[in-house]
């Protein structure tokens, strides 16, 4: 299966016009006095003839109330690009109202339905807003929707802001069972898992990936942290169960685009798994055309991002495979983020003639006597990484009860919370 993705922006916003074009109304909105209007932008994409959206307005009541909802299709109200205007009501008695913009299909030209199996469609996307009578409410939506596509410099991809990424997970030799030796446990070759992600963009095209911490969570309470941002290379032992672990960066030429990859190598001490234990190997990642402020998702954007929960040790036993993205059972999937609020990734990397990977953190060169080189204290989810130079720490999980400082350069860095 080979996946791309279709952009797609939807704004909202109130305004006093006519209407007349609900399918369902109830409360004061019925008559007239509060109304919204949708307003759809185009979409980036040949080959549509129609883009049908279900829009639901809820007022605010105990029990909600549906002041409207109805299909709206951008053919028949605004241009079969999916750009389209829509009015209908809402309940300035009752607040708050939410709207909820759902993808109810795509239509191809010539007619044909294209099916929902062939793309991934975001959950719906529901946001209060307050419905003043004669006044304006802005709601804004901004979506990105996967589909599926042929694109053939990837067996499996997805496509975000016009630049395509492959993900998958490898821990087996091409088109065997023999595990995959790749990193060295005391000299030889052993048992190593692959977390691979890739992006190919046009030319000059600005690139940016984002990507979480590797963390391997096994069944007897162990947890290991892997720091994407550290490297390039081997960056040592995560005991007890992974002898080594690595770090591969680097961009290619495939003429007229430009393709970076950054991926992660996680050696599998199998003798050291109790024969009772079992381990998943968790990430996340995506990608964007613009950089983000310390690893931020830009308010109000809904992406696609690619998860990684792949079983990788059942009973002391290796029990991964070869697993693709959006495959069922790979266990390695698209979701959507920042529907549910702030998003933030701990480390992100320029797609750029020699990439480097870097944790989201505080630039504080100068403030740490002794040290000529730059420091970069990051403040990520998995705990607190120093980088000096091109030296990058692991994690550092701090006390419970205490807290780095987005500004960590200064004094002091960690602070406990304050009491009642």
């Amino acid at each position: 299966m080979r996946r791309a993705l279709l952009g797609i922006m939807a704004a909202l916003a109130a305004t006093a016009v006519a209407g007349g074009c609900a399918k369902e109304a109830a409360g004061p909105a019925a008559g007239g006095e509060s109304r919204v209007a949708v307003n759809v932008a185009p979409l980036d994409l040949p080959g549509l003839s129609d883009v049908v959206w279900t829009l639901t307005v809820k007022n605010g009541a105990a029990t909600p109330v549906v002041v409207m909802q109805r299909d709206v299709g951008s053919a028949a109200y605004g241009a079969a690009d999916g750009s389209l205007s829509f009015v209908g009501p809402c309940d300035g008695q009752a607040n708050p109202n939410t709207v909820t913009l759902e993808l109810a299909r795509l239509v191809a030209e010539g007619g044909e339905e294209i099916p929902a199996s062939a793309y991934a469609a975001p959950p719906p996307l529901t946001k209060p807003f307050t419905c003043v009578p004669g006044g304006d409410t802005a709601v804004d939506f901004d979506v990105t929707v996967a589909r599926a596509a042929a694109q053939g410099f990837f067996d499996f991809a997805i496509e975000v802001d016009d630049v395509f990424c492959s993900a998958k997970l490898d821990c087996r030799k091409d088109g065997t069972d023999d595990p995959l030796e790749l990193l060295f446990h005391d000299g030889v070759r052993d048992t190593t898992v692959v977390v691979g992600w890739a992006c190919t963009a046009g030319a000059g095209q600005p690139t940016y990936l984002h990507m979480d911490a590797v963390v391997v969570e096994c069944s007897d309470g162990t947890r290991m942290v892997h720091n994407p941002g550290a490297g390039p290379g081997n960056t040592g032992a995560a005991a007890p169960y992974l002898f080594e672990r690595a770090v591969y960066v680097g961009e290619e030429q495939l003429e007229p685009y430009a393709k970076c990859y950054w991926n992660q190598a996680l050696g599998l001490d199998l003798g050291a798994i109790p024969g009772d234990v079992s381990c998943v190997l968790k990430t996340r990642a995506t990608v964007s055309t613009e950089a983000w402020e310390i690893g931020n998702l830009p308010a109000g954007q809904v992406r696609p991002a690619v998860y990684w929960e792949v079983p990788i040790v059942e009973n002391g036993a290796l029990a991964c495979h070869t697993h693709p993205i959006d495959v069922p059972g790979s266990h390695v999937e698209t979701r959507y983020i920042g529907q549910d609020g702030p998003e933030r990734f701990a480390y992100s990397m320029a797609c750029e003639a020699t990439p480097r990977p870097k944790p989201n953190g505080t630039l504080c060169g100068g403030t740490v006597a002794g040290f000529a080189d730059q420091v970069v204290f990051a403040n990520t989810g998995e705990g607190l990484v120093v980088v000096i130079g091109d030296a990058t720490s692991d994690p550092m999980p701090l006390p419970d009860g205490v807290t780095a400082q987005d500004a960590c350069c200064l004094d002091p860095c960690c602070v406990e919370p304050v009491g009642p």
